[in-house]
């Protein structure tokens, strides 16, 4: 058997190649080491729940920048005021709902639960500005009754209208008599109508229309001289009622977006189709009423029917005529009449009230 030799030279070389090898190795997990532990330092420790987009700063050793570093370098400078500032001219302000004049008013309900305890009918001016009622006192020269120069005097009370309510006191009469002569002056309300009966050219005699007020707690009336006034008063009263309460609280009106029904220009000439079709409808009528009720029927002696009543007396009544004009309402008719000359209609008689 022959076994080769290696020679001293080929067995020195296999020796450096392994020990390079074994050098590389060395190195190359030296590196990796070197790295891992680099990447150790540096990372920091995640947080205990998974999330994508969460990203870490690093650390700085940096100190962070001193106050003074971290101003502005170029100083803000402050807004100039213009000449005009301060001395705009505002714009005028007008109140929709505003009306004032002189009324009577008495006092019913000084509380809910409490009626007022002497209720006398005396004259005040009545200011309405907005949602706001004021009664004041009259202030006008002695003994004049001119509205022009009457005007509102010292405050009485302020309301304001939230919750409000008025309406036109139906239940309530008010009148007055009113001096036409100076000497008419000087009688006391109380006796002016027993002066008026002796000589009626004393006093006129004056009726005025009233109102229901139930603001806050009181409740009173007013009286205007004439019924103008009094809608008058009660719309602009109604209208400020309305706009009193806060945004939130108030309701939209409820619009009526449901148009009137308008007549074809075909249904306007087929008048004759329609009046046949009512008349074919009553002769249903009849013999549906014969059939079920024929003792009904049977009792009473049938009329002759009025050509004012009959099918034919209705067509007849609602031909247009060459002359006038073309009613657009010809063809709608009243069944209630022309069902008056059904056999079942005939038996019927007058209530003891009807002539």
């Amino acid at each position: 058997m022959y076994v080769a030799v290696p020679s001293p030279e080929g067995h020195a070389s296999s020796l450096r190649r392994r020990r390079d090898h074994r050098r590389r190795q060395g190195e190359s997990a030296n590196e990796a080491e070197a790295a891992a532990a680099a990447t150790r330092a540096v990372r920091r420790p995640t947080p205990g729940y998974h999330n994508d987009f969460q990203a870490h700063p690093r650390s700085s050793t940096e100190a962070p920048p001193s106050y003074a570093a971290s101003q502005l370098t170029v100083p803000r400078k402050p807004a100039a005021r213009r000449p005009s500032e301060g001395h705009e001219r505002l714009p005028a302000y007008t109140c929709s709902i505003s009306q004032q004049g002189v009324l009577n008013m008495v006092t019913e309900l000084a509380h809910p639960f409490r009626a007022a305890s002497a209720p006398m009918w005396r004259e005040v001016y009545v200011v309405l500005r907005g949602t706001q009622l004021s009664i004041h006192k009259v202030a006008s020269p002695f003994g004049t009754k001119d509205e022009s120069l009457r005007g509102p005097g010292k405050l009485v009370k302020a309301y304001t209208l939230q919750h409000a309510e008025v309406g036109i006191a139906a239940d309530t009469r008010h009148s007055s008599f009113v001096p036409l002569k100076s000497i008419a002056r000087l009688i006391a309300p109380q006796r002016r109508r027993r002066y008026y009966e002796k000589d009626p050219t004393m006093f006129r005699y004056q009726r005025y229309h009233v109102m229901r007020l139930r603001l806050e707690t009181d409740q009173f009336l007013l009286s205007c001289a004439s019924e103008t006034t009094l809608l008058s008063w009660v719309e602009n009263l109604c209208a400020a009622i309305d706009i009193a309460p806060p945004l939130d609280d108030r309701t939209s009106p409820n619009q009526h977006t449901v148009p009137r029904r308008r007549r074809a220009a075909g249904d306007r000439s087929n008048g004759r189709e329609n009046l046949d079709a009512s008349r074919r409808l009553i002769e249903q009528q009849e013999r549906i009423l014969r059939e079920m009720y024929p003792g009904f029927a049977s009792e009473t002696t049938p009329e002759t029917p009025s050509p004012e009543s009959s099918a034919e007396g209705i067509r007849a009544r609602h031909q247009p005529t060459p002359d006038a004009p073309e009613d657009p309402d010809a063809d709608e008719l009243d069944n209630n009449a022309a069902f008056a000359s059904s056999p079942a209609s005939t038996n019927a008689r007058p209530e003891a009230g009807d002539p």
